[in-house]
């Protein structure tokens, strides 16, 4: 991935990573780049063929969700 690429990802995925919802002592940013690791390690799972492909985007958002929810 590209840095410009990384930055339209941080982009779109910081609005939807709420200080509310997760421990304010946990920079946003911080956050933000937790998520891109984990779609950065599913991609790589599943190229790898050690995620099915039609189970990333369940594992994915549980992952997220889990790592979110504080």
């Amino acid at each position: 991935m590209t840095v410009a690429t990384a930055a339209v990802t941080a982009a779109r995925t910081k609005p939807c990573v709420k200080p509310s919802r997760v421990s304010p002592d946990l920079p946003i940013t911080w956050l933000v780049n937790v998520v891109q690791y984990v779609l950065h390690g599913a991609a790589e799972e599943t190229r790898a063929e050690r995620l099915d492909a039609e189970e990333t985007g369940r594992v994915v958002t549980a992952t997220v969700r889990s790592i979110l929810a504080g």
